[in-house]
């Protein structure tokens, strides 16, 4: 388990066949991601905000449902804090509200 906050994430906006689409790489990953995105602005929002909540919430995992067609935004966000629990929620400050929730239930 990470015990301090992770570095900071790669993310940038990309190309693929002539399409908008974000790039990104979490520290632990050796390679990147590519989503192909309808909304890449929106996409690397949502990135960015899963990176803040990685970087402020030790010991949490957190993640999303990588979806092979064109995204708009993340969706299916989780977050997973080892052997104790784990939380789903639609957009990051829901997701925040949820750990927050879980800490406080689960005495983290």
């Amino acid at each position: 388990m990470r015990e301090d906050p992770a570095p900071g994430w790669h993310i940038e906006t990309a190309t693929v066949n002539d399409r908008p689409a974000v790039s990104f790489r979490r520290p632990w990953e050796d390679t990147p991601t590519v989503l192909s995105a309808t909304d890449p602005d929106r996409v690397t929002a949502d990135l960015r905000a899963l990176e803040e909540i990685d970087r402020t919430h030790p010991g949490w995992y957190v993640g999303f449902l990588i979806r092979t067609t064109p995204v708009s935004h993340l969706d299916g966000l989780w977050a997973q804090y080892p052997g104790v629990t784990v939380v789903h929620a639609e957009t990051p400050p829901d997701l925040i509200r949820r750990i927050t929730d879980a800490r406080t239930r689960h005495g983290l």
